[in-house]
C-alpha cells in the first residue's frame, strides 16, 4: 500500500506531536524532532510480549509513552534475573548504536505498552549526514546509558550488602 504525501506528512506530523511530550525529546530542536519522527512507528505490546531479547539483532529503540516493562538477565537453568522497570517516559533499546548491534538483556511488557519504536540503522545514516543531529542524539543517549549505569551500581551495592 503507497501512502499519499500528504497522509506521510500527517503521520510524521502526528508522532513529531506525540513524542514531543516525552522526556527524551524535551528541549530538542524542532528540526531534529522531525528526523526523529521520520523514522518512528507507533507500538503496542500485551502482557509479557518482548520488546528485545538477549543476543537478538538490534536495530530499533523505544520511547516508552505508557505501561510498564521488565528488563532482566536471561537464565539459562532458571528464571530471569530482574534489573528494573521502565515505564511512561522511560527510554529502551540503545544497543542499535554500538558495534556488533545485539541488545545485552530481555526486555518484557509486564502491563498494555505504548511505545514509539525507531529505526536505528537510519538513524545512523542521518546522524552522519547532520552532525548537529548526531551529537545532539549522542548526548541524549550518554545521558540515558548513565542513568542506567547508576541503577546497575545501586543494584550491585545492595547485593554486596546482603553478603
Amino acid at each position: 500500500m503507497t501512502l499519499e504525501n500528504d497522509n506521510v506528512d500527517d503521520v510524521v506530523q502526528n508522532l513529531e506531536i506525540e513524542i514531543s511530550t516525552h522526556p527524551f525529546v524535551k528541549g530538542m530542536r524542532p528540526e531534529h524532532l522531525r528526523m526523529l519522527a521520520l523514522q518512528g512507528a507507533r507500538a503496542w505490546f500485551d502482557p509479557d510480549q518482548p520488546l528485545l531479547k538477549e543476543a537478538g539483532f538490534a536495530n530499533r529503540f523505544y520511547l516508552i509513552q505508557e505501561g510498564k516493562v521488565a528488563l532482566e538477565v536471561p537464565m539459562e537453568e532458571s528464571a530471569p534475573i530482574f534489573i528494573e522497570h521502565v515505564g511512561a517516559g522511560d527510554e529502551l533499546g540503545w544497543s542499535w548504536l554500538f558495534p556488533e548491534h545485539y541488545f545485552r538483556l530481555d526486555a518484557r511488557a509486564i502491563e498494555p505498552t505504548r511505545a514509539v519504536s525507531f529505526f536505528g540503522p537510519a538513524l545512523l545514516e542521518q546522524c552522519a549526514r547532520d552532525h548537529d543531529f548526531g551529537y545532539e542524539l549522542a548526548m541524549r543517549t550518554a545521558g540515558v546509558l548513565m542513568k542506567q549505569l547508576k541503577v546497575a551500581r545501586e543494584k550491585l551495592v545492595d547485593a554486596y550488602q546482603k553478603f
